[in-house]
């Protein structure tokens, strides 16, 4: 009850009616898009590699894997090293990195 006027207001089924618009409204919503989006990604090859002076500077060899060019955090489809990328010599290995195989890897 409103004390200024005397009226009652109704406010106790607000939460009840913002869930149902939230449920009926934004997750068809969130789920149409995300069906939309994902099914347009397409296979796309990195841009290519320039061996431009100032990139990739390495005066030492990172402590991993025996001592290697790679950054801790590298994926071969998309990083380049010194010399440019590495499937780029060896197809099979290119195979490897596509979007399709790498999902099928960690998303058995």
């Amino acid at each position: 009850m409103n004390l200024k006027c005397g009226k009652h207001v109704a406010t106790h089924n607000v939460a009840g009616k913002w869930r149902m618009i939230s449920l009926l409204g934004v997750v068809p919503f969130v789920a149409t898009a995300s069906f939309f989006i994902i099914s347009s990604l397409e296979e796309r090859e990195p841009p290519p590699f320039y061996p431009y002076p100032h990139m990739r500077i390495r005066h030492k060899q990172f402590p991993w894997r025996g001592g290697t060019d790679e950054s801790l955090f590298h994926n071969p489809r998309v990083n380049a090293t010194t010399t440019g990328y590495s499937w780029e010599e060896d197809p099979e290995r290119k195979a490897n990195y596509t979007f399709k195989n790498v999902h099928k890897r960690c998303c058995k």
